[in-house]
């Protein structure tokens, strides 16, 4: 049985319908994306929080350096 739709051959030598079919399957450079977005979200995070950030650094190192200082 044949498809309704005709394969239209382009000069590439794929059909238009082929070469459409194809195109949500590309997935190179997709981890690239993904890692990049990953990036930016961290980023933006650390300079929307930075007080906040900067404070708990303070409290945590600041409490490990006094126990440091009493085992020694």
């Amino acid at each position: 049985m044949k498809k309704w739709t005709k394969a239209v051959e382009k000069p590439g030598g794929r059909s238009l319908w082929l070469r459409i079919k194809s195109v949500g399957k590309d997935c190179s450079g997709a981890g690239v994306i993904e890692l990049l977005l990953i990036i930016v979200v961290l980023i933006a995070i650390v300079i929307l929080f930075k007080d906040q950030l900067m404070n708990l650094a303070d409290l945590i190192f600041g409490d490990m350096f006094e126990k440091a200082e009493s085992v020694f």
